[in-house]
C-alpha cells in the first residue's frame, strides 16, 4: 500500500509503502475495522502482506483485539516510513516526525 508521495525535490524517499494485513473473523458483529500500526523504518523489511505469517506478534495482537471486540482488523507495517532527507536542506542527519513542520516551513 502506498500512503503518501512526496515531491522528489524536496523528500528522499518519496514515496511510503507499507504492507496491509486485513483480519476478519467469523464472527464479526461491528461493521467497523479497528486500525493496528505496527512499528518500523524506512528501509526495515518491506515484505508483501502475502509472506506475513500468522504467527507475527502484530497480526496476532490485533487478532486477538478483533476478536475480542467482534470487528475486523488491519496492521499496517512500516510505519513510520522513516528516515527521510530533504536534499535542499543541510542537516547533519536524516529527519524524523518533524519532517513535516520543516518542509511547510520551507515552502511557505
Amino acid at each position: 500500500m502506498t500512503s503518501q508521495r512526496w515531491l522528489p525535490q524536496l523528500v528522499s524517499p518519496d514515496v511510503w509503502n507499507h504492507t496491509l494485513v486485513v483480519i476478519t473473523p467469523q464472527n464479526v458483529s461491528k461493521d467497523l475495522c479497528l486500525l493496528y500500526i505496527a512499528l518500523g523504518y524506512f528501509g526495515s523489511p518491506l515484505v508483501p502482506s502475502s509472506h506475513v505469517a500468522s504467527s507475527n506478534e502484530d497480526v496476532q495482537a490485533a487478532a486477538k483485539m478483533a476478536l475480542a471486540a467482534g470487528t475486523h482488523a488491519a496492521v499496517l507495517f512500516n510505519v513510520p516510513a522513516e528516515y527521510l532527507t530533504p536534499p535542499q536542506l543541510d542537516f547533519p542527519h536524516p529527519l524524523v516526525e518533524e519532517l513535516r513542520a520543516v518542509i511547510a516551513g520551507y515552502i511557505s
